[in-house]
């Protein structure tokens, strides 16, 4: 399992479980994904694990009533299967879906989300 996967899996079981830290493997793109889920207000934060320099803690955000920022994430693309897309068809999902979701995409300009990536129009 890659490091992204296990990123995802961790998130989803720490809500489906309702605590409020994972802890999970630091790499940079873990580090990068974190931080656009943390500017986009699907979690509370992160940091470095003081206890282990390999792992990253991450703070999970919760409504009131303990209901999760975050009701489905998942990973589309795979080590050995990428998904590639263009600019024109983000946009017809976008404009077909009108829920509020957001697609971190990986682009020859760093790790982004769909919103960035259409206001520069980058292919994903």
């Amino acid at each position: 399992m890659d490091l992204l996967s296990n990123l995802i899996a961790n998130i989803k079981n720490g809500y489906q479980t309702n605590i409020n830290i994972v802890r999970v493997t630091k790499s940079k793109r873990c580090l990068a994904v974190l931080g656009l889920l943390y500017e986009e207000g699907y979690i509370s934060g992160f940091k470095k694990d003081p206890e282990n320099k390999y792992k990253i803690l991450v703070f999970l955000k919760y409504f009131s009533s303990n209901i999760p920022a975050i009701s489905n994430i998942q990973g589309i693309s795979t080590q050995g299967y990428r998904i590639y897309t263009r600019i024109s068809l983000l946009w017809q999902i976008k404009k077909l879906n009108q829920q509020k979701i957001t697609y971190v995409l990986s682009t020859p300009f760093g790790i982004m989300t769909d919103h960035e990536a259409l206001k520069k129009k980058n292919r994903g």
